[in-house]
Order: structure tokens, then sequence, then C-alpha cells
């Protein structure tokens, strides 16, 4: 009876213990004080907000009445994060930023041929740079502004759109209208021609053709200096050979003249491929009988002459290649002439009134090279 009373003691503390320890495991965890739930977004936040489990991010506990989703579309710009989208990404007025290392020509910006756009110089939409403009490092041509040829637009300057931006007219040496005293297309700068012709001549005096032809023959060689600036200096050699054949001997021969002059020449188009001209000098002219003997006292005619001359005269040279082709009238006012006499029977004691006027005119073609 002793040991059947030890056995069910035993068996029934073993039980106890059992139950006591299922009991201890199955027991819940107790729920954190006074966490109680937000009736709706709308009520004010407790005093003492709730502890947020470590496994849910910040601001996402729908405890948190303040908390927004990053996907809510209800944010604002500045409650949460925002794509490059959502921020002008323009430069704050008043501050700078680095450059960058070569232009940049956004949107429909164009730069049109011969422009130059340093870098660091920013063309944007709509803006237009066109042929010879020149844009320094940092220059900022906004849209639909418009900067044309010859334009400079430096470094750190702002075109605001719709701007025009024109480079001034200035006259150019290229101009042929112009009146420039420089001829860049050329060598020596203002034009240096040599020319060589040849024409017709004759005397303006009844006296002087009754003596010899009408018409007489005529060369030439010229050196004009600045034939493409305005005033230009020509020098000039002509030569003349005219037939006498009025004398009262009856005999025949030829008069040959010699004539060195120089003249100022105004060009009235120098830098146009033709150009009119006008000019006006002084020379010496000497004459000479050749080919038969003459006397002032029997023939009424010296064997020869020395006269100061005049040259006033125009002409239209035309240029090209550096080849000059030019035509030209003079006429040659003469004085202290002292060749034939007027009335052979005052050959005793005549003066310089008592001898013919040597006028003579000149129609002449020329051509000749440039540099």
């Amino acid at each position: 009876m002793r040991q059947m009373t030890q056995f069910l003691l035993s068996t029934c503390a073993v039980c106890a213990v059992g139950q006591l320890a299922r009991a201890n495991t199955n027991q819940p965890e107790p729920a954190p004080a006074q966490q109680t739930p937000p009736s709706s977004p709308q009520s004010p936040t407790p005093a003492t907000p709730p502890p947020v489990p470590t496994d849910t991010p910040a601001g996402t506990s729908p405890a948190d009445p303040t908390s927004t989703s990053p996907s809510d579309p209800s944010n604002g710009p500045y409650n949460s994060p925002t794509t490059p989208t959502d921020r002008p990404t323009d430069t704050a007025p008043g501050t700078t930023s680095p450059p960058p290392s070569a232009p940049d020509t956004s949107g429909s910006g164009g730069v049109s041929g011969g422009a130059s756009v340093q870098g660091g110089a920013t063309v944007e939409g709509g803006a237009g740079v066109h042929g010879g403009v020149s844009a320094g490092a940092g220059a900022t041509i906004q849209g639909g502004a418009t900067v044309q040829g010859g334009a400079a637009v430096q470094g750190g300057t702002a075109v605001d759109g719709g701007a025009t931006v024109i480079a001034p007219v200035v006259e150019t040496d290229d101009d042929p209208y112009s009146y420039a005293w420089r001829e860049p297309g050329l060598q020596s700068g203002i034009g240096v021609s040599t020319i060589i012709g040849g024409g017709v001549t004759g005397f303006t005096d009844k006296t002087m053709r009754n003596t010899t032809s009408d018409v007489g023959g005529l060369w030439d060689f010229r050196l004009t200096i600045g034939s493409h600036v305005p005033i230009a200096l020509d020098l000039s050699y002509v030569g003349s050979a005219t037939n006498i054949n009025g004398l009262p001997t009856g005999r025949k021969g030829t008069l040959v003249g010699t004539t060195a002059e120089a003249a100022l020449r105004y060009n009235l188009l120098p830098h146009f491929p033709w150009t009119p001209y006008i000019f006006a000098g002084v020379g010496w002219q000497r004459y000479d009988v050749t080919q038969t003997n003459v006397s002032l006292s029997d023939s009424g005619m010296n064997d020869h002459d020395n006269l100061l001359e005049f040259p006033v005269g125009g002409g239209l040279a035309y240029r090209m290649a550096g080849f000059v082709f030019d035509l030209r009238g003079t006429f040659r006012a003469t004085t202290d002439q002292d060749l034939v006499l007027t009335r052979p029977v005052l050959a005793s004691s005549p003066t310089s009134d008592d001898f013919a006027a040597m006028h003579t005119w000149e129609a002449s073609a020329a051509l000749g090279y440039e540099f």
C-alpha cells in the first residue's frame, strides 16, 4: 500500500511539471503598451508616437499621418523625392557654373557656315548664328535670338531670346565702287601698270595741216603709278611721224615728234574692272624735219622746234587678271612755237606770233600689264 501511494504521487508530479511547461510555451507575447491605431489619417498625431517596427521603412507607417508614399501623386514637389523633370535645371540668376569643354547647340539652335562658336558658348533652341559671327567661350545666345555675319559676342555675354545682333556695315577694299586707297588683290597694293600702244595724231592749226598731212602716226609707252586708287600719276613717252608735203620748194620729208610728259590722273572707278579717267599734265616736245633740207629763208620752215606742251584728256581702261586695255583721247596745247611761218614774207625778223600754232590731238589704244 505504501509503495502504491509513492507511485501515484510521482506520477502526479510529472504531469504537473509537463502542464506547466506547455502553459509557458503556448502563452502569446504581450502587445506594446498604449499602441492605439488612429481612427483616420485626419486624426491628430498622438503626443507620444508609437514605436516603429524595425522591418518597416521610415515614413510608411500607417500610424504616422504625416508620412507620405513616394508614389502618391498628391505629394507636393518638395515633400518627396522628385524626378529630374520636376525641378528646373537652369542656373539661377547671379550664379555661374563651369563652362563645358565643347560648344552646346541645344534644341534647334543653328550655327551656319563660317560662324565660330568657341568652347563653352551656348546656343539654345531656335537661336541662329550666321556666317562670320564669333561667339566667345561662356557666351550664351538664347532661343529665338539672331546673330548675323560679322558680329562678335564675347565670352560671358548673354543675348536674350528674340534679340538681333547685326554687324555694322563697314566699307571694305573689296567694294568695286569704293574709293579706298589700297587694292589688296594686287602685289603693289595700288596698281602699277605699263602699257604700249599706238594711234593717230594731227595738228589743229590750218597752216600746219597745209604743210603736213592731216593725220600722222603715233606710238607711246606709258607707266601709271596708282591705277587702282583715286589719284594716279602717268609718265609717258610719245613719238609721232607726219608727212611734209606742202613746202614752197616742193620738197617732201617727214616731221618726227618726240614728247616726254607727266600727268595727274583721276580714276572715277578705281576698283571696278572698267574705269573711266581724266588727266592733265605738262611736258616737253621736240619736232625734227627729216629726209629733206629746209630753211626759214627759202621754205618758211625751220628744221627743228622745242615746245612746252600741256596735255589734257580722258580715257577708259579695262583691267582683268592683270592685263590692261586702254583707250584715250588727248589734246596737247603748246607754247613758244617757231617751226612754220604763217606768212613767209616775214622771214627776216619773225616773232613767236608769226609762226603757226602747233596744238595737236591724239586718239590711241594700248595694251599692257599691271601688278
